[in-house]
């Protein structure tokens, strides 16, 4: 589990106080990924990740083929376009090169 100082050095997390980062280290569930290996598909539901270490190639089927159309490095975030939306993930995205994923958005309700 990351620490809220491990947290506050990741950009997107910077701005947050100390209580919003304990309780998001909480709910974030660490993932690791040999390279090749899928971490979602498009289509699929997805929760908010954050690249930890590693890449990740992002692939989209056109006009049936897969094709990388970017490519995620440590610290970039992905999967907040469809939880604002509430849609599926718009496309596929795998480990490039080993990679550690933050899943940091399992349970958005709070008590």
């Amino acid at each position: 589990m990351l620490t809220c100082s491990e947290l506050k050095k990741i950009p997107v997390f910077a701005c947050l106080n100390d209580v919003n980062l304990v309780w998001l280290s909480q709910q974030a569930a660490d993932l690791c990924l040999e390279p090749g290996e899928y971490l979602i598909h498009e289509g699929e539901p997805t929760p908010f990740f954050v690249v930890m270490e590693g890449t990740t190639e992002v692939l989209k089927d056109v006009m049936g083929r897969r094709t990388e159309v970017s490519e995620h490095k440590q610290g970039d975030f992905f999967g907040e376009l469809a939880i604002l939306m509430a849609t599926a993930a718009p496309a596929s995205v795998r480990a490039k090169h080993l990679a550690t994923w933050r899943d940091s958005i399992r349970n958005t309700s709070r008590s």
